[in-house]
C-alpha cells in the first residue's frame, strides 16, 4: 500500500514544481514589466527635459539665423534712406567742430609764420613779402607722390651683406639657399665659386645674382613651402597670405618677402610704405627703394629746406633729384625719375638721365671743401634752372649761419622742365627733411644764404 501511494504522489510532485516555476516565472515578467514601467517613469521627464534644452538651443540657431537674415536684407534696403536722412544731421553737428579745430589749426601755424619770419635761422628769402611758398605743411604728404621702385624685385641695394648671401646661396647651408641655389644658371653658380668682394668682376656678379633672383620672384609659382621656410620667421604680412597666395604682381611682392624674411641679416625688409609724416617732418621709413616728388613742375626755381640723415644699413646719402621726368600714366617710371642727384649736405653727385647713370664728375665742380655732419640738421639752398641745365648748392651747418656753396652743376641738355623729387637710394635709410620752401623765378640769381649779408640778418 505504502509502495502504490509513493507511485501516485511522484507526479503530483512533479506537477507542483511545474506549477510554482511557472508562477515565479510570471512574477518575474511582471516585476520586469513594472520596473520598466517604473524606469520609464522616472526617465521620462530626464531626458524630455534634455531633449527640451537640445531643441530649444537647435530652433533657437534656426530662427536666430532667420532673423538674422531678414535683419541684414532689411539693413541693406533702409542704409542709403538712411545715410540721407542723416546727413544733414551730422553735418549741423561737425560744422561747429570743425570750424573750432581749423581755427586752432590756423591760430598756430599763423604764430608758426611769425616766428619763422622773425627767426635768426630764417633764409632772407622767406621773410617780408617773399614769393617763396611751402612745399610741405608739416601735416601731411599733399603736394608730393611716393613712388616706390622695387616693391616686388631686389636691387643691389637692398643687400645688407651681399658676401654673407653669396656664401649661404654657394653652400646651399639651409633649404631656402639650397632650392634658389638649384634655380640659377650653371653661369651664375661657377660665378659664385670664385665670388670676392676682392675682385674685379664683383659687381658684375652681383649684378647677374640680382637677375637671378627677380626672375625667381616674379615667377608663377609662389616659393613657399612648409619644409623648406621651416624655421623662418615670417612677418605678419606674410603669414596672412599663406592660406590664400595672392596672384600676378603680389605673388611677386609675396616672394620678395619670402626671400627677405629668410635673410634678416642679409637683405633689407621693405614694405609698401616708405615716406610718412611725424613731428613735422617728413621721415623715411627704410621700407625699399624710391622717391617722393612733388605733384607741380618747375623750371627756375630757389629751393631751401633743412635735412638730416639719421642711419642706414647699408648706408648711403639723402638726395634731391632736379630736372626729373614725370612718369606717364601706364608707363614704367624711369629709374629715379631720370634726374640729377644732388646728395645733402657733402655734394655728392649722379647722372640717372637714361642712358647714363652714373657719377658724371665732368658735369659737377666742387665749389667748397667741407666735410658736414650727415646726422645733425642742415640747411640747404638749392638754386636751379631748367632753361640752362644748371643748378648750385649751397648748406649751412647749424641752420641760420651763412652756408658755404659745395658744388655746382651745368650739362644744357639735361635741363627740363618737371618735379622735384627726394631720393631713397635704397632699403634701411632713415632720412628726415623739413621746411621745405621754394621760389618760382627769382629775382636774385645767386644763393642768398651764401652772402655775406644773409649772416647779419642773424
Amino acid at each position: 500500500m505504502r509502495k502504490k501511494l509513493s507511485l501516485v504522489s511522484g507526479p503530483i510532485v512533479f506537477f507542483s514544481l511545474v506549477f510554482v516555476i511557472g508562477g515565479c516565472a510570471t512574477n518575474t515578467a511582471q516585476r520586469d514589466e513594472q520596473l520598466k514601467a517604473q524606469v520609464k517613469s522616472e526617465l521620462k521627464p530626464v531626458l524630455r527635459a534634455e531633449l527640451r534644452a537640445e531643441m530649444r538651443m537647435e530652433i533657437r540657431r534656426e530662427l536666430t539665423n532667420q532673423l538674422m537674415l531678414s535683419r541684414n536684407e532689411l539693413t541693406t534696403q533702409l542704409k542709403p534712406q538712411i545715410k540721407t536722412e542723416l546727413k544733414p544731421e551730422i553735418k549741423n553737428e561737425l560744422k561747429p567742430e570743425i570750424k573750432s579745430e581749423l581755427k586752432m589749426e590756423l591760430q598756430t601755424e599763423m604764430k608758426k609764420a611769425v616766428a619763422v619770419a622773425e627767426s635768426p635761422n630764417t633764409p632772407a628769402e622767406v621773410k617780408g613779402n617773399s614769393p617763396a611758398t611751402l612745399l610741405f605743411n608739416g601735416r601731411t604728404l599733399d603736394g608730393w607722390i611716393p613712388l616706390q621702385s622695387n616693391v616686388s624685385s631686389v636691387s643691389g641695394a637692398d643687400f645688407i651683406d651681399f658676401d654673407a648671401f653669396a656664401k649661404k646661396l654657394l653652400a646651399k647651408s639651409d633649404p631656402v639657399s639650397a632650392f634658389l641655389n638649384s634655380q640659377l644658371e650653371d653661369g651664375v653658380k661657377a660665378d659664385l665659386a670664385s665670388y670676392s668682394s676682392a675682385n674685379d668682376n664683383a659687381k658684375v656678379v652681383k649684378t647677374s645674382v640680382v637677375r637671378s633672383l627677380n626672375k625667381i620672384i616674379s615667377g608663377k609659382t609662389s616659393l613657399y613651402d612648409v619644409e623648406r621656410f621651416q624655421g623662418v620667421q615670417l612677418r605678419p604680412e606674410v603669414q596672412k597670405q599663406l592660406k590664400k597666395v595672392p596672384k600676378g604682381q603680389a605673388l611677386a611682392r609675396f616672394n620678395k618677402m619670402l626671400i627677405e624674411d629668410a635673410y634678416p641679416q642679409e637683405l633689407t625688409k621693405s614694405t609698401t610704405v616708405i615716406w610718412v609724416v611725424k613731428d613735422d617732418v617728413i621721415a623715411s621709413t627704410g621700407g625699399g627703394r624710391g622717391v617722393l616728388y612733388t605733384k607741380d613742375d618747375y623750371s627756375h626755381f630757389r629751393l631751401t629746406f633743412q635735412v638730416r640723415h639719421i642711419s642706414g644699413k647699408p648706408d648711403h646719402q639723402a638726395g634731391i633729384l632736379l630736372f626729373c621726368t614725370r612718369p606717364a600714366e601706364g608707363d614704367k617710371p624711369l629709374e629715379s625719375l631720370g634726374g640729377i642727384l644732388f646728395q645733402v649736405p657733402n655734394g655728392g653727385h649722379w647722372d640717372y638721365r637714361p642712358g647714363q647713370n652714373k657719377v658724371a664728375d665732368d658735369l659737377f665742380t666742387t665749389v667748397g671743401k667741407v666735410k658736414y655732419d650727415a646726422h645733425e640738421w642742415s640747411q640747404v639752398e638749392i638754386l636751379a634752372d631748367a632753361k640752362t641745365g644748371s643748378a648750385r648748392m649751397a648748406v649751412a651747418q647749424p641752420p641760420g649761419t651763412k652756408a658755404v656753396e659745395v658744388v655746382d652743376f651745368k650739362m644744357p641738355e639735361s635741363g627740363k622742365i618737371g618735379p622735384i623729387a627726394l631720393q631713397l637710394h635704397n632699403g634701411g635709410l632713415f632720412d628726415e627733411y623739413k621746411d621745405l620752401k621754394i621760389e618760382v623765378d627769382p629775382s636774385d640769381n645767386e644763393l642768398i644764404t651764401a652772402k655775406d649779408s644773409f649772416a647779419s640778418n642773424r
